[in-house]
């Protein structure tokens, strides 16, 4: 007789739809506890599966959650872009430029020197005490 490794049955989170599902609810806004309705999730194991981070559900919902910022934070950005006020609209072009074509327009500073060698102090002693 093969013993199996196997206990209980296997969880939803195996599931990849199901977890699309999740994202999806999440993306659009919905608030944990009408996610657990819908998806008619004990209260009991939602609360398990974040507190254990059950095959990296907690990690998934906090990315999940990120996602949707980003998506609205772009499309705040494509508004500001268009605004009126000039200061504005300057200021949201200029912050894409700046970070969506880093290329041409970062403001980056470099903490290395050429190739990510290690930056080294010359000092010049043509000075003399007098």
């Amino acid at each position: 007789m093969k013993k199996s490794t196997q206990v209980g049955r296997p969880s939803e989170l195996d599931n990849e739809q199901f977890v699309l599902k999740i994202r999806e609810l999440v993306l659009d806004g919905r608030t944990e506890a009408e996610m657990q309705e819908i998806l008619n999730i004990p209260k009991g194991t939602w609360d398990y599966w974040k507190w254990k981070n059950h095959l990296g559900f907690q990690d998934k919902l906090i990315s999940y959650r990120h996602d949707r910022m980003i998506n609205k934070a772009e499309v705040n950005l494509e508004v500001l872009q268009e605004s009126e006020d000039e200061r504005v609209n300057l200021q949201a072009n200029t912050f894409v430029l700046e970070t969506l074509n880093k290329g041409k327009f970062s403001k980056r500073v470099e903490q290395t020197g050429k190739d990510g060698e290690a930056l080294r102090l010359v000092f010049d002693n043509s000075f003399s005490e007098k």
